[in-house]
Parts: C-alpha cells; sequence; structure tokens
C-alpha cells in the first residue's frame, strides 16, 4: 500500500474512535502514528499552566508494544528544546544527536534508547499551544516529508479535539457532583437526598419493605464554632461525617442538609432492632474523643427516627417526622434518640407557628415589659426591680417567658427582644428616677445568645448615653448555667460590662453546677439563690442546708445575696434568720405592668 493511501486509511480509522474516552483515545492515536509511520515512539505532552513542565499522558513504544505515562520534563533544565517546541509551530529534528535543541538530553536520553530523528506536532487549542506530539525514529537521521507532517498534523489536531472533550465531561461531571454533594464533608446534599429517598420509598413499597429516615443534629455544636472558630467547626463535621459513614452500610444514604444536620436512609429494615444497633454505634463512634486546634472535646449526637410506611408515605410527612423526633431528643436531654409519634407532629407544628408570630411580634412590638419589685424584707422597703418581658399576643392574650424564650434563643430571635426589652425598661426606670419615685437598680436578665454577641459591649454603652442612664444604676443577670456553656469566655465578656460600671448577678445561683474556681474570677457582685431551693424552706432539710451553703458562700465571698421565688411568710423568715434580707417573690408582690409598678411606687397599692 502506497504511503499516502496508509495515511488516509489511518485518519479515517481514527474518525470512528470514541473520543469521549479520552484514556483509550489517546492509546489509540499514538498506536495508530507509530505503526502508521512505521517509527519506535510515539508520545503525548501537556504543558503545566505556567508553560514550564511537560507530562508524558501516554508513550508507546512499537517494539515493546506498551503504553507508559507520568513523566515530566522541566524547563530548567532543558531550556532550548522548551523554547522550540513552544513556538507554536512543527519542529523537524532530523539528526536528533547533533541539532542544538536535542543537544541537553543526548547523553541521558537519545543515546540510551538510540533515538536518532524527532518530530515534534503542536496540541493547539482555540490557537492555544497546550502540548504536543512528539515522535522518535531510532532508524538513523530521517527527514520528515511534507505527506508525513500533514499525517501527524492531522492526528495531532484531533488530539486536541479528544482532550477538549475530555475536558468538557470532567467540567460537566465536576459541576454535577457539586450540585448534588456537600463541599465541604463530600457526601450527599439536600437535592441529591430527596431524590435518594424518593426512590428508596418506591424501592421498598414494589418490595413491601420498610425503610428507616434518621434526622441527625449535633449537639451544642453552637458552642464549638464560638469558642474555636468556624474552621474548627468544619473540621468537626467532616470528622462527625467519616465516622458516620464507616458505621453504615453501603445499601443507606448519608447525607448534610446543611449546618450541623445529617439524615440518613437505612433501607430493607427487618426489625426495630436493625435501626436501633445501627443508631447506638452512630451514638457511641461520634463520641470518641476528638482533637482540635490543641483542644480535646466530645460531640454528641440528638437523633429522630421515622418509619415507611408506619410515620408516613411520602418524602415530606417522613422527613418531616423524623424532624419532630430529633427535636423530642433535645428535650429529653441530648445524645439519645427518639422514635416519630403524632404527639411530635403536633407540637412540632405549634413551634413552627410559634415562631412565625415570633417574626411577627418582633416587628409589631408585641412584647410588654413588667417589674418585680426586689424588697429589704428587714424594712419593706422596695431596693431594685427585675424587668421581665410579656409577650401580649394578639390571639392568645399574654403568654408567659417560659413557653417562647427557649425558642426565640435558639432562633436568635432573643437578641432583637432583649434589645427592645432593655431599651423599654431603661427608658422606664430613668422616668420613675427622673420623678423621684425611685432610686434603687434595673435588672435586666442577659441571655448568652446577646452575651455572645460581639457589638453587645459596644451597643449597650451606646444606649447608656443615649438614654442618659448612669452604667451604676443597672445590674445585668446571668444564669449561672448560661456561664458554664463557655466559662473563659463569659470570663472576658463579662469583664468588660464591669469595667463599665455595670454590676452582675448570677441568676439561678445553686443549678448550674458551677466550679469555684470559676466563681472567683467572675466579676460578679450578687448571687441569686434559686426558687428551685427557697420552695421547700424551711421544712425540707436539703434545701435548708443548700440555702445556708449558699448564704455561707455569698458572706465569705463579700457578694450581695438575693433570694427569689419568696412566697410565704415561713420562707421569708427562714431567710432573714439566717442575713438573708433581700427578697423578690409573691409574698411581696408579683411582676407588675408599668400603671400597677407606678402605683406601687406611689404607695397606692
Amino acid at each position: 500500500m502506497q504511503k499516502n493511501e496508509r495515511y488516509k486509511k489511518a485518519l479515517e480509522y481514527w474518525s470512528s474512535v470514541d473520543l469521549k474516552h479520552n484514556e483509550s483515545s489517546l492509546k489509540e492515536a499514538t498506536k495508530l502514528s507509530a505503526q502508521t509511520l512505521d517509527i519506535e515512539r510515539v508520545s503525548v505532552w501537556i504543558f503545566d499552566t505556567q508553560k514550564e513542565t511537560l507530562v508524558c499522558q501516554d508513550l508507546y513504544s512499537l517494539k515493546d508494544d506498551t503504553h507508559t505515562s507520568g513523566m515530566s520534563l522541566e524547563k530548567s533544565l532543558y531550556p532550548n528544546y522548551f523554547d522550540a517546541v513552544s513556538s507554536n509551530t512543527i519542529v523537524a529534528i532530523e539528526d536528533a544527536l547533533n541539532d542544538a535543541r536535542t543537544m541537553e538530553f543526548k547523553h541521558s536520553y537519545l543515546e540510551p534508547l538510540g533515538i536518532c530523528a524527532m518530530l515534534e506536532i503542536p496540541l493547539l487549542q482555540d490557537n492555544q499551544l497546550i502540548g504536543i506530539v512528539c515522535h522518535e525514529d531510532t532508524k538513523g537521521v530521517r527527514q520528515w516529508d511534507v505527506d508525513e507532517q500533514k499525517f501527524c498534523l492531522s492526528l495531532a489536531n484531533n488530539i486536541s479535539l479528544s482532550l477538549e472533550i475530555k475536558k468538557r465531561y470532567e467540567i460537566q461531571e465536576m459541576l454535577d457532583y457539586q450540585a448534588h454533594h456537600d463541599q465541604l464533608t463530600g457526601l450527599p446534599n439536600r437535592t441529591l437526598f430527596l431524590d435518594r429517598l424518593f426512590q428508596s420509598i418506591k424501592q421498598n413499597k414494589r418490595n413491601q419493605t420498610k425503610l428507616a429516615l434518621l434526622f441527625i443534629d449535633l449537639d451544642n455544636f453552637k458552642q464549638i464554632n464560638d469558642s474555636l472558630g468556624h474552621d474548627a467547626g468544619d473540621e468537626v463535621l467532616k470528622i462527625i461525617a467519616k465516622r458516620l459513614l464507616a458505621k453504615i452500610r453501603d445499601s443507606d444514604t448519608l447525607a448534610r442538609l446543611g449546618g450541623d444536620e445529617f439524615t440518613l436512609i437505612l433501607n430493607d429494615i427487618i426489625d426495630d432492632e436493625t435501626v436501633v444497633d445501627i443508631v447506638e454505634n452512630l451514638l457511641h463512634v461520634t463520641q470518641e474523643v476528638m482533637e482540635i486546634a490543641s483542644q480535646q472535646f466530645y460531640v454528641t449526637l440528638s437523633v429522630g427516627i421515622s418509619i415507611y410506611p408506619n410515620d408516613g408515605e411520602s418524602v415530606e410527612d417522613l422527613l418531616k417526622n423524623a424532624d419532630a423526633a430529633m427535636y423530642k431528643s433535645k428535650e429529653s436531654g441530648r445524645n439519645t434518640y427518639q422514635y416519630y409519634t403524632q404527639e411530635m407532629t403536633q407540637k412540632a407544628m405549634r413551634r413552627i407557628k410559634i415562631e412565625a408570630d415570633l417574626r411577627k411580634a418582633i416587628e409589631n412590638e408585641e412584647f410588654l415589659v413588667y417589674y418585680q419589685p426586689q424588697v429589704e424584707a428587714s424594712t419593706g422597703a422596695i431596693i431594685g426591680m427585675e424587668a421581665l418581658v410579656r409577650w401580649n399576643h394578639p390571639q392568645n392574650g399574654l403568654i408567659s417567658p417560659i413557653d417562647f424564650i427557649p425558642l426565640a434563643e435558639e432562633t436568635g430571635f432573643i437578641i432583637e427582644i432583649d434589645k427592645y426589652v432593655m431599651k423599654r425598661a431603661i427608658k422606664q426606670v430613668f422616668e420613675w428616677r427622673k420623678e423621684g419615685l425611685y432610686n434603687g437598680k434595673l435588672s435586666l436578665n442577659l441571655s448568652t445568645v446577646m452575651l455572645e454577641c460581639d457589638t453587645f459591649v459596644e451597643g449597650i454603652q451606646t444606649l447608656l448615653r443615649e438614654m442618659e442612664f448612669d452604667s451604676t444604676w443597672l445590674e445585668l443577670e446571668i444564669t449561672e448555667g448560661h456561664i458554664m456553656k463557655n466559662p473563659q469566655k463569659s470570663i472576658n465578656k463579662l469583664h468588660q460590662i464591669s469595667q463599665l460600671g455595670i454590676s452582675i448577678a448570677i441568676d439561678d445561683f445553686g443549678t448550674g453546677y458551677s466550679s469555684l474556681a470559676y466563681l472567683k474570677k467572675l466579676p460578679v457582685s450578687k448571687l441569686k439563690i434559686d426558687k428551685s431551693f427557697v420552695d421547700g424552706l424551711p421544712l425540707d432539710e436539703d434545701d435548708a442546708a443548700i440555702t445556708r451553703t449558699i448564704i455561707d458562700l455569698a458572706k465569705n465571698l463579700k457578694l450581695d445575696l438575693i433570694a427569689e421565688g419568696v412566697e410565704n411568710a415561713a420562707q421569708k423568715d427562714f431567710l432573714l434568720q439566717n442575713s438573708c434580707s433581700k427578697i423578690q417573690g409573691y409574698f411581696y408582690s408579683k411582676p407588675l405592668c408599668v400603671e400597677d409598678m407606678n402605683k406601687k411606687l406611689l404607695g397606692l397599692e
């Protein structure tokens, strides 16, 4: 067969090769070229982005009928060769052993392999050089004629097209992966999870089997972000994802919905024991110590479980019910799991409604500030007052804080509520002081969310200045439990507040299991004995002993003291006899609206 006819048939064959499969098409190209030209070696090399390195994608040896790849050439070692092949033109080297362009690797490469002639064809995409196709002959000095060069150029153009198609497919695959997977953990994201759950429902319906859906939430994850930073938080999520994956079956799907929320689809569930075994393994493995940013800590999970078809036959119902069960786990003390019940759905719906109503309440200023007097029991004089928020719901009337404050803290609404109460109470107490009706302190409850707000100290300083309210007239109360969630951070922030002249009281003292080592570091001026200890006075020996201990502690630390929740004379008398004379509770007054508190201050009540 004539040479030109051989080239033509080779190119016709190449046109039938599936260019989508780049690895095999490159091997086809190098082998086809070597056989057609009857030369020893043909290889494809691609430049890096700086064109400082060439990396071999495939090298075919005719003699051995083998393919190799991965070798590289550095411009710093072979500058003359790189200059030659970077010209976007065909480089025909007839006598490679004596050519200045290839002299740099004569002894290390050409002579050991017996290479005598080389033909370098540029690989172009959009007229930009991306690499070369290298042809190496070992039969001696060789003149590369026009037909050979045309054939090699045609094949190189097809190789460029193959590489371009591969690049497009890789980009498409990458985009598709990103659209369906979580960037941080690599787990399926919400989109892929919902599709998997839909397909699992269809499969289990067809097979008349059950599936379990687990809604998984990390306990107290916000504290990790706040104390160690978001980078550490991300590392925790990656570690947890890896640990969970190691404990599930290949047929199951673990996904990350966002934040610290994960979901798990357990297919073909035979009985509850299967689910329990998997869940308990998940709870156990996540509790193993992890070390991040030179700190060791533990993470626990709250898990909610819904079962198909018992708890729903649609994606929406199963997910909603597993979510409701997860919240029940949170309420049960965390680090546990709960199965879904109908009662949970009703509670979840109430929660959703309250959350929506809270948003409206903030916009419509539906909150009222009530004031409960703090009394010097030995004289009956009002020495302070605590501002307490009430929600005046347009349909349901007054709502107690216990019914909405926890949700407000969880959703972040508490910041706006605290700001509103603070501003209204400061303004009102300022008016009472101005009128000569009151000269005691205003006590305001401080939520953990507000305390952790970066702009809180600056914000309260600005508010006091604008309202012309002396900082020594203000006392902030924070619960012992809130302080102990992040003691060091609380200590730092409370010191900033104390430096403004604002006094600080620990609310619910004795219930948060605080360390005395932390207590002595806090800039605290007052302890509040919690109502739970006052309730049993004076008959309950344990409550009496604890109360006396707190009184002695306050005395020894030279801290002011007040008891809250005092409802009868016997409780008051016990406290007075044991040197606690400052009292707050229904025995003296329930929390009062502005009008009623005004009457009390005027002595009209």
